[in-house]
């Protein structure tokens, strides 16, 4: 409150100048890597010692250091090789998976999906193009059902979506690519947030489909949900 209140105007109706060594409203803002650093895997690495970490143990609460908070300008977090980093100074300029506009996926800016508030005009679009409120995460929203490949090339590296074919084939895929699979899934495959269900699902457990498992909305997809824990 400190720094929104210092106002880089003051001087102007005098000195006819900014003071760019303050905060500028809307130019200058936190950005997703400020508090999305990184995944499971790579925050392993980090040393955090000087930030407030979220209960989940991947994100952060603070866009800026502890150390920091006295500052007159807070220097914000920068994470330019966190897979969830933006590609420009602010939020609703910014692109990725193939060009699409990151509120495109998760919403504007001050209107992020989901709204906690389930009937909240805000999630209305998420609900009409993919059928449940939150980010935008199932691939059939844009692709055709079974067209995309057996891949981590979805947004921030992500895998097919509520594929079926991912879902009983990815075993030769994850035995040579494990260290991806802990990026989401955790260190020993034990789930993290980033590997939560966005939906109640219930997903073929096996590949002739004898076997499913349901999975209520929010729950983290462990190793062993399904099978053998190999992380």
């Amino acid at each position: 409150m400190k720094q929104i209140g210092n106002d880089f105007t003051v001087n102007l109706p005098t000195t006819h100048k900014l003071d760019l060594t303050k905060r500028v409203p809307w130019a200058m803002e936190p950005k997703c890597q400020s508090c999305h650093v990184g995944d499971a895997r790579t925050v392993a690495t980090m040393n955090r010692t000087d930030q407030i970490v979220a209960p989940d143990g991947i994100r952060l609460l603070l866009a800026y250091k502890k150390s920091a908070a006295t500052a007159q300008v807070l220097a914000m977090n920068q994470s330019p090789t966190s897979r969830f980093a933006e590609n420009q100074n602010l939020y609703r300029l910014s692109t990725g998976h193939g060009g699409v506009a990151c509120n495109g996926c998760h919403g504007a800016t001050h209107s992020e999906w989901p709204n906690p508030n389930p009937v909240a005009n805000d999630n209305i679009a998420a609900m009409q193009l993919q059928g449940h409120s939150g980010t935008v995460i199932e691939c059939t929203t844009c692709h055709a059902p079974g067209s995309l490949p057996m891949n981590l090339d979805g947004p921030h590296g992500m895998h097919p979506v509520n594929d079926p074919r991912w879902n009983v084939g990815h075993e030769d895929f994850a035995e040579s690519n494990l260290d991806r699979c802990r990026a989401c899934h955790g260190l020993r495959g034990e789930g993290t947030v980033l590997s939560r269900v966005a939906v109640t699902r219930t997903l073929r457990a096996s590949e002739e489909g004898t076997r499913t498992v349901t999975l209520q909305k929010g729950t983290m997809v462990r190793c062993d949900t399904c099978h053998e824990n190999k992380l």
